[in-house]
């Protein structure tokens, strides 16, 4: 998912949300509540089914406290805990942490085509980034909910069109032939913005790929 698309998908979709879109929050008060295996993520848990939350289905904590829904024989739990801690990095203005979490040599690719056209990098980028997507919630937020699935697309290349006209060069190509796996994915996150005692919708079902390198999954944007 690209920077336009991270930004576009949000504020169409925060602008848009009804009173159907937001449920109570009741993610656990510390980290004491909250019990993980080896994985880094706890027991499937399905919510009673009087509860507001039913309709989104079972899921399982991350250690943080943040419920991934996902089903973990498509869906590797490496991957929701690297989305997790991408949209994390934006909540936080984590630059460092953004970092990590997209694919070795991407930053600097993206810092040569920023400098080239817009003339300031990606760290400003980033920056901009970061204050949009808060300008969208409508405050300060945290991360609480992250759902992803696959989408059945063959091949993720269409994602990577933007991408190499950017870059201008077959990106995709080369990131083919040097990750270990490729995952193309629809993705959808919920928010808690500060103050509220309710978490809201900032993106819904969005594509996104995560290339496997190494047993580590980066993102691109």
């Amino acid at each position: 998912m690209t920077v336009k698309q991270i930004l576009a998908a949000a504020a169409a979709l925060v602008c848009c949300l009804s009173a159907g879109s937001c449920v109570k929050s009741d993610v656990p008060s510390s980290q004491a509540e909250i019990s993980v295996g080896a994985e880094g993520v706890g027991d499937v848990v399905t919510p009673a089914a009087d509860s507001e939350e039913a309709e989104l289905g079972d899921y399982r904590y991350s250690a943080s406290g943040v419920k991934l829904y996902y089903d973990d024989t498509q869906v590797p739990t490496g991957i929701m805990l690297a989305l997790e801690k991408y949209f994390t990095s934006y909540a936080t203005r984590d630059y460092e942490a953004y970092k990590t979490c997209v694919y070795p040599g991407y930053v600097d690719k993206m810092e040569d085509y920023l400098q080239r056209e817009y003339g300031y990098g990606q760290e400003n980028s980033f920056t901009i980034q970061c204050d949009n997507l808060v300008a969208n919630v409508g405050d300060e937020f945290t991360v609480t909910r992250v759902k992803a699935e696959p989408t059945g697309s063959e091949s993720p290349e269409g994602f990577f069109s933007y991408l190499n006209e950017c870059f201008g060069s077959d990106y995709y190509s080369q990131i083919s032939q040097d990750s270990d796996n490729m995952h193309d994915l629809y993705f959808s996150i919920m928010v808690k913005p500060k103050g509220s005692e309710e978490e809201t919708l900032l993106i819904s079902d969005f594509e996104i790929v995560f290339a496997e390198k190494d047993g580590a999954f980066y993102t691109f944007g």
